[in-house]
């Protein structure tokens, strides 16, 4: 009995360590994360890359503004939420903060919705830290909000 367990085991550990130390914190990262407060709703969904590229990673980030808020903008908040979001966006670790590579708006058909694809450049200081994302609200209440992603 013992020798069938050690049989079942075994390949399971050479699998698991035919993976980078890179490949195994890509792994860790977190699937989905949510934050809500009286001013938006923020998602982020991680993305999945080609399995074996290891040099960059994705997520996907909703913001949902609350309905007070909606009502007291005009017209102009899309173009904003649209075109002056780039810098909002960063991965911390420690006391770095690294901006994104690429920031694209997704015209996703929700209506009060804001979708962004983010993608990021694994760097040294990013895999040995734990990491943050971290949206610093320009439009809704100016706040920054951090999730953890790993």
């Amino acid at each position: 009995m013992k020798l069938c367990l050690l049989a079942a085991i075994l390949p399971l550990f050479v699998l698991q360590s035919c993976k980078t130390a890179t490949e195994r914190w890509l792994g860790g990262l977190t699937n989905f994360k949510e934050l809500d407060d009286n001013a938006l709703s923020l998602q982020v969904m991680k993305m999945q890359l080609q399995p074996t590229d290891t040099t960059s990673f994705g997520y996907q980030v909703r913001i949902y503004p609350s309905k007070t808020w909606l009502e007291n903008q005009g017209p102009g908040q899309a173009v904003d939420f649209l075109y002056h979001t780039d810098s909002s966006f960063c991965i911390r670790a420690g006391k770095a903060c690294i901006s994104p590579v690429i920031v694209q708006p997704v015209n996703n058909g929700i209506a009060n919705c804001y979708e962004y694809l983010l993608y990021f450049h694994v760097e040294k200081e990013i895999r040995l830290k734990n990491i943050e994302l971290v949206y610093a609200d320009r439009f809704i209440n100016k706040k920054q909000y951090a999730l953890k992603l790993n």
